[in-house]
Protein backbone atom coordinates (compact mmCIF):
# COMPACT_ATOMS: atom_id res chain seq x y z
CA UNK A 1 0.00 0.00 0.00
CA UNK A 2 2.35 2.08 0.55
CA UNK A 3 4.73 1.95 -2.32
CA UNK A 4 2.13 3.62 -4.82
CA UNK A 5 2.32 6.48 -2.13
CA UNK A 6 6.31 6.30 -2.56
CA UNK A 7 6.30 6.35 -6.22
CA UNK A 8 3.57 9.33 -6.68
CA UNK A 9 5.94 11.19 -4.40
CA UNK A 10 8.81 10.55 -6.15
CA UNK A 11 7.18 11.13 -9.52
CA UNK A 12 5.83 14.71 -8.33
CA UNK A 13 8.71 15.42 -6.95
CA UNK A 14 10.62 15.15 -10.51
CA UNK A 15 7.73 15.64 -12.44
CA UNK A 16 6.61 18.89 -10.91
CA UNK A 17 10.00 20.97 -11.78
CA UNK A 18 10.59 19.35 -15.20
CA UNK A 19 6.95 20.59 -16.01
CA UNK A 20 7.50 23.82 -14.73
CA UNK A 21 10.68 24.27 -16.40
CA UNK A 22 9.93 22.30 -19.80
CA UNK A 23 7.50 23.20 -22.61
CA UNK A 24 5.22 20.56 -21.02
CA UNK A 25 4.01 23.23 -18.65
CA UNK A 26 0.65 23.02 -20.38
CA UNK A 27 -2.24 23.48 -17.26
CA UNK A 28 -3.61 19.93 -18.01
CA UNK A 29 -0.43 18.63 -16.88
CA UNK A 30 -0.01 20.69 -13.65
CA UNK A 31 -3.80 20.43 -12.86
CA UNK A 32 -3.16 16.11 -13.13
CA UNK A 33 0.40 16.33 -10.93
CA UNK A 34 -2.26 18.75 -8.35
CA UNK A 35 -4.86 16.56 -8.56
CA UNK A 36 -1.88 13.65 -7.90
CA UNK A 37 -0.58 15.24 -4.75
CA UNK A 38 -3.76 16.20 -3.09
CA UNK A 39 -4.93 12.63 -3.45
CA UNK A 40 -1.65 11.67 -1.53
CA UNK A 41 -2.31 13.78 1.21
CA UNK A 42 -5.89 12.64 1.31
CA UNK A 43 -4.85 9.18 1.95
CA UNK A 44 -2.40 9.99 4.17
CA UNK A 45 -4.95 11.96 6.71
CA UNK A 46 -7.85 9.28 6.20
CA UNK A 47 -6.01 6.60 6.67
CA UNK A 48 -6.76 4.90 9.87
CA UNK A 49 -5.33 1.18 11.44
CA UNK A 50 -8.40 -1.10 12.52
CA UNK A 51 -7.60 -4.36 14.19
CA UNK A 52 -9.06 -7.56 12.62
CA UNK A 53 -10.34 -10.57 15.63
CA UNK A 54 -10.40 -13.35 13.01
CA UNK A 55 -11.64 -16.63 14.23
CA UNK A 56 -9.87 -20.07 12.60
CA UNK A 57 -12.71 -23.21 12.28
CA UNK A 58 -12.32 -26.11 10.46
CA UNK A 59 -14.73 -24.43 7.41
CA UNK A 60 -12.33 -21.80 6.96
CA UNK A 61 -11.42 -18.50 8.99
CA UNK A 62 -14.09 -16.02 10.12
CA UNK A 63 -13.91 -12.45 10.66
CA UNK A 64 -15.69 -11.50 13.79
CA UNK A 65 -15.22 -8.36 14.56
CA UNK A 66 -12.81 -4.77 12.70
CA UNK A 67 -12.36 -2.51 14.87
CA UNK A 68 -10.53 0.48 15.25
CA UNK A 69 -10.02 0.10 19.41
CA UNK A 70 -7.05 -2.24 19.57
CA UNK A 71 -7.86 -2.85 23.69
CA UNK A 72 -11.64 -3.87 22.15
CA UNK A 73 -10.06 -6.23 20.15
CA UNK A 74 -7.56 -8.20 22.32
CA UNK A 75 -10.05 -8.01 25.52
CA UNK A 76 -12.42 -10.31 23.24
CA UNK A 77 -9.54 -12.66 21.82
CA UNK A 78 -8.90 -13.28 25.46
CA UNK A 79 -12.50 -13.95 26.44
CA UNK A 80 -12.97 -16.03 22.92
CA UNK A 81 -9.64 -18.11 24.01
CA UNK A 82 -11.32 -18.63 27.52
CA UNK A 83 -14.11 -20.08 26.15
CA UNK A 84 -12.13 -22.22 23.18
CA UNK A 85 -9.56 -23.86 26.14
CA UNK A 86 -12.61 -24.43 28.37
CA UNK A 87 -14.03 -26.87 25.26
Amino acid sequence: MRRPLLAAGVGAAIGVPLATKTSLASPVLLLAVAIMLFASILRLVWAQTTYALVVHTPSGPWRVLEDADAALVRSLAKELGRHASRS
